[in-house]
């Protein structure tokens, strides 16, 4: 153990950079309720009172940067000493780089010298961010709309601009980009939104104690994937694929390709197969068959069937992107589900452009029975 200041000094450490060696915090002169003072303490420099008001509360990832807050915000640095900013701004972060400072009044980018606001959420209603991300791009937080005494966590981008994360959830930290967001009342994720905290770390492999009342986190690592509570600390190994809903597509007679594309949650690299009525698509016959996106090409009836793509990561395999396809009715040629005149007027559209899909017979030519072989068709009905 080693004491940052004298052994009968009183005080609190309130922040360290990423390696420990430079701690902020606040101590005491006196006996409490005397007024605090903040300090630094770094592994060359020792013990260092900052000439400055309350309490040190963060510091960059170098440690070169110290945030602080009494009577309003303020920000030291060994070289440059201490910038005061005006008693409504109080910070309560600094990103990792070191270049940004946020807090109730806004956001200060250090580099430029600039301060800036954010967008409220709703009328008559204050900001109240706590965090930003590694690289200073993302904030979270909360806003509060007065008027009517509603709460919603908040996530918001360097323009300022908000994203409402819902109620029932306190955004409190988040990883280096800010696609994974924890708080009281579960984890946010980026593509999937508020989840509550158990069940979540269930799905990905964690051993959650039965009865385990995991109601949300304080802190998430910056790679995303270790959580903190107030008395437990759990690591997610791997992001597993999450499943999609199905979908469904029709092909109509003028399409001479069909192409569908899933969009997978979790953690890659990835592995892609797609698979038709169950059975895998040879990638020597169609290359798309192992990427995220499949393309069908060729003849229309050999288009139907019941698609689906087996995805894979280092962690776990799932099936997802079920799409079932159907072939829509031979006259449908403007693919809105009814046999009706207006389908004559695109079929003859075609024909006179001499477009192929005018080919109605399939007999490689477009020509006069085509024209007759559609009228049959579509008088015949689907």
């Amino acid at each position: 153990m080693e004491y940052l200041g004298a052994p009968t000094v009183l005080g609190e450490a309130l922040g360290a950079n990423f390696d420990g060696s430079v701690v902020v915090g606040r101590f005491y002169n006196c006996q409490p309720p005397c007024n605090p003072s903040p300090f630094r303490w770094s592994a060359t420099a020792g013990f260092e009172v900052i000439p400055a008001f309350a309490q040190a509360i963060g510091v960059s990832a170098t440690g070169d940067i110290t945030l602080g807050n009494g009577n309003g915000g303020w920000i030291y640095s060994p070289a440059a000493g201490v910038t005061h900013f005006p008693g409504n701004l109080s910070f309560e972060a600094i990103s990792a780089d070191g270049l940004t400072a946020v807090g109730m009044g806004g956001y200060y980018r250090i580099n430029e010298g600039s301060l800036h606001n954010f967008q409220p959420l709703w009328p008559c209603s204050f900001n109240a961010p706590v965090a930003v991300s590694a690289d200073g791009q993302v904030f979270v937080g909360i806003a509060v709309q007065t008027c009517i005494g509603r709460t919603h966590a908040v996530r918001w981008n360097l323009a300022g601009q908000p994203t409402d994360l819902g109620g029932g959830f306190t955004a409190i930290d988040l990883n280096h980009d800010g696609s994974v967001i924890v708080g009281e009342g579960g984890v946010w994720l980026d593509q999937q939104g508020p989840i509550p905290l158990a069940p979540w770390l269930k799905l990905q492999g964690v051993d959650v104690p039965p009865g385990a009342m995991l109601h949300g986190a304080i802190a998430v690592s910056d790679d995303g994937r270790t959580f903190l509570g107030e008395s437990w600390l759990a690591t997610v190994p791997c992001f597993r694929v999450i499943t999609a809903p199905p979908t469904a597509s029709r092909v109509c007679n003028q399409m001479s390709s069909l192409s569908m594309t899933i969009g997978v949650v979790g953690e890659g690299p990835f592995s892609y197969q797609w698979t038709r009525n169950g059975v895998p698509i040879e990638a020597a016959a169609n290359p798309t068959a192992l990427t995220p996106t499949l393309t069908i090409s060729g003849q229309r009836s050999l288009m139907a069937g019941d698609y689906a793509c087996i995805v894979a990561n280092a962690c776990s395999i799932a099936t997802v992107g079920r799409n079932t396809v159907e072939l829509a009715c031979p006259t449908d040629v403007n693919c809105n589900g009814t046999n009706d005149i207006n389908n004559i007027f695109e079929f003859l559209n075609s024909w006179f452009a001499s477009s192929t899909a005018a080919d109605f017979d399939s007999s490689g030519t477009v020509n006069f029975n085509d024209i007759f072989s559609f009228l049959n068709a579509w008088f015949a009905g689907c």
